[in-house]
């Protein structure tokens, strides 16, 4: 069995759930019936069989016409598909023939392990999920047997990606030597790459570039700067090189209640946001034009209260129980507890608490702490904490831990991940200009007819 690139599995595991068939098979504008076990390429001692490649151009051009594209309508677009999707399979088996001839195929015995350990993990979560489902369906009907429920969905899985239909010992199987696959594949790149670098003078002027573009961007969208930075910090990605003025960072203790709010309060809040908008429309008509509709001023805003009121109470009503908790946090603070341990204790799940969350009193950006959050953060100076603020996230309890350092980042403290970032890029290079190599070689031989004769004909969904 062959590795299938991971967005290749997906839309052909998208397609088998709305019921598209996407097997080897010979459609109505097909030239002739192929044999599906027939090389569509060759390389070296490998090959990619007709079957594997038309089962993903299948599988492809069936999701462009789930989403509006007929491919077989577009002979350009065809080709393209056509050629897109041969080279994905013959770089997979020309990665696994030059490993092989480079000494690369095999792995330790420690990796091996590694591997089949993950490999068994996966196996059982995705067999634990479908027990679920399958439990779930024999509630609902009695007459559904569980176990050959669940032998059913794992088949449908298996064939999904691999195009048979397995048990879960054959599928785990499949897992492992995919698995092992894909590894040999990554410690022959690694090998073949192992000697590429970047050099001072190169990291130097990407830092100098990037700071010059950053500090213009940063000087006249501060407020850009907190989401950018809070990117980098739980995402990784290009560092940020500049700090605009008036960032600090706090500790957070977040508690929320553990259900929705009722449809009342949402119906309520969107019946406030209606008679805004009336008395907006009907404020201009009265203030500007002249016209009639004072009377309505009137009942609006006595409308607006009364639902704001009981908007209130049922919002006061939910973050109830969130603010007996944070009383409590509040009460292990004031007692002498350290913030970082309430927090966890409380808000174990807050992203980035470790270090700090950024926060300006003077700057404000898409993704921003509240109004209520932010007046009290004003009132409390570094090395204090807030008392317990509610708004519509919760009931939030901040510490000041420290000032941002407005100004440029020093080089030393990104150059590593400056380097990581420019070597990607070089690596990558190198190793399409060494698939490109190797496909030219005389190793690999492409049967131009068998690629060109798959063609797609439209089927009826379901």
């Amino acid at each position: 069995m062959k590795k299938i690139f991971a967005a290749a599995l997906a839309l052909v595991l998208a397609l088998s759930i709305v019921g598209c068939s996407v097997a080897p098979s010979a459609g109505e504008g097909d030239t002739a019936v192929v044999d599906s076990d027939e090389a569509v390429a060759t390389i070296g001692d490998r090959k990619v069989t007709f079957g594997e490649y038309k089962q993903l151009f299948d599988a492809y051009a069936q999701y462009y016409a789930m989403m509006g594209y007929d491919i077989s309508t577009d002979e350009e677009a065809t080709k393209q598909l056509q050629d897109s999707i041969i080279d994905a399979l013959v770089v997979n088996e020309i990665i696994s023939y030059q490993a092989a001839q480079s000494g690369y195929d095999k792995l330790s015995d420690e990796k091996l392990a590694e591997i089949e350990e993950q490999a068994a993990e996966d196996l059982d979560s995705i067999v634990a999920e479908y027990r679920k489902q399958a439990e779930s369906d024999a509630e609902d009907d009695s007459s559904v047997n569980v176990e050959e429920r669940l032998a059913e969905y794992i088949a449908d899985e298996a064939e999904a990606y691999t195009g048979e239909r397995m048990t879960a010992e054959e599928y785990g199987k499949w897992i492992l030597e995919n698995s092992t696959e894909s590894a040999i594949g990554d410690a022959f790149r690694e090998a073949m790459l192992k000697d590429v670098t970047v050099s001072d003078e190169e990291i130097k002027s990407w830092y100098d570039e990037n700071l010059k573009t950053q500090q213009e961007t940063y000087d006249n969208n501060p407020e850009n700067y907190k989401e950018d930075k809070e990117a980098e910090e739980l995402y990784g990605g290009d560092p940020v090189l500049y700090v605009p003025e008036g960032y600090s960072r706090v500790l957070h203790i977040l508690i929320t209640p553990e259900d929705a709010i009722s449809d009342e309060y949402s119906e309520k809040f969107s019946a406030m946001e209606d008679l805004k908008s009336e008395y907006g429309e009907l404020a201009f008509t009265v203030n500007v034009e002249g016209g009639e509709g004072a009377d309505r001023l009137s009942e609006i805003k006595t409308e607006y209260n009364k639902l704001k009121a009981d908007a209130d109470k049922i919002k006061d009503e939910y973050l109830a129980p969130s603010v007996e908790k944070a009383k409590e946090a509040y009460a292990k603070l004031q007692a002498g507890e350290e913030f970082s341990k309430v927090a966890k204790e409380y808000s174990p799940d807050t992203e980035g608490n470790e270090n700090g969350l950024l926060i300006s009193v003077k700057h404000s950006g898409s993704y921003d702490w509240s109004k209520e959050v932010k007046d009290a953060f004003a009132k409390i100076k570094q090395g204090e904490y807030t008392e317990a603020v509610k708004d519509d996230e919760g009931v939030h309890i901040l510490y000041y831990l420290s000032d941002e350092p407005a100004g440029e980042v020093g080089l030393d403290s990104v150059k590593d991940k400056i380097k990581e970032i420019l070597l990607s890029d070089v690596q990558e290079e190198e190793w399409n200009q060494m698939l490109e190599t190797w496909k030219n070689d005389e190793s690999v031989s492409l049967n131009e007819e068998l690629v060109r004769s798959v063609t797609y004909s439209p089927v009826s969904v379901g």
